[in-house]
């Protein structure tokens, strides 16, 4: 199965402890569509040296 990605949209959401949390949606080009969320990064828990713990609302702002 060669499926491409049509789109892409996130968004920042709020869990129940009010902790930011980034919500992606994508679309397929044959019509699937899927969703997944994740908590962001505490910056001391950043394992990334290029990163610098970028905010949830940087990161899904086109």
């Amino acid at each position: 199965m060669n499926t491409a990605i049509k789109s892409v949209h996130a968004r920042q959401i709020v869990d129940c402890k009010c902790r930011p949390m980034v919500e992606v949606d994508i679309v397929t080009s044959d019509g699937h569509i899927g969703r997944g969320c994740a908590p962001q990064a505490h910056p001391s828990e950043n394992t990334n040296p290029g990163c610098s713990g970028t905010a949830i609302q940087k990161s899904t702002t086109v």
